[in-house]
């Protein structure tokens, strides 16, 4: 797919010259490792998709040392061989299992994503409030006693007040 030609060093990993390459820099370099998982995969890396050396040298660029991988496997990958305290956790909103680094972890509750965020503290009903993140106890989809009287509670109030109005 892509003929190499001229290799020249960058630092900690070698780039092939290729000045027509989609993902060539001002210069037209490209990371010579993701040249070579090109050819192999007979298509262009995506920008998301990451190259790794498996024996951790940048300048060994043969097929069977390079792995294709994805950004979040890859930190966690590097995290992990440097020792890195990693653990598994469960995000609240969506129910996915993701890694952080206990670092991270802040609070009870740890989120996989800030979208998930802002859908658990923002995107609710109006006057609904999150199992246990206040006093109240009024969780929309919980089935527990405290919630259920919350919710006939907080719905017999509103009741009260729209016919007040009315």
């Amino acid at each position: 797919m892509w003929r190499i030609g001229k290799v020249v060093s960058d630092g900690r990993y070698m780039s092939a010259v290729l000045s027509d390459h989609p993902h060539a820099d001002k210069n037209g370099h490209v990371y010579l490792h993701r040249v070579v998982m090109e050819n192999r995969l007979h298509r262009l890396l995506k920008r998301h998709e990451v190259v790794h050396h498996r024996n951790g040298d940048g300048k060994d660029n043969r097929y069977r040392n390079l792995k294709l991988t994805t950004l979040p496997a890859h930190s966690s990958w590097h995290s992990k061989s440097r020792g890195v305290a990693v653990d598994e956790f469960v995000c609240p909103q969506c129910r996915r299992p993701f890694l952080r680094e206990l670092r991270q972890a802040k609070g009870t509750m740890t989120f996989c994503s800030r979208r998930c965020v802002r859908l658990y503290y923002g995107g609710l009903d109006a006057g609904v409030v999150r199992h246990g993140t206040r006093t109240t106890y009024r969780y929309r989809g919980c089935r527990c006693a405290a919630c259920k009287k919350a919710n006939a509670d907080y719905m017999r109030k509103l009741r009260k007040r729209l016919r007040g109005v009315a």
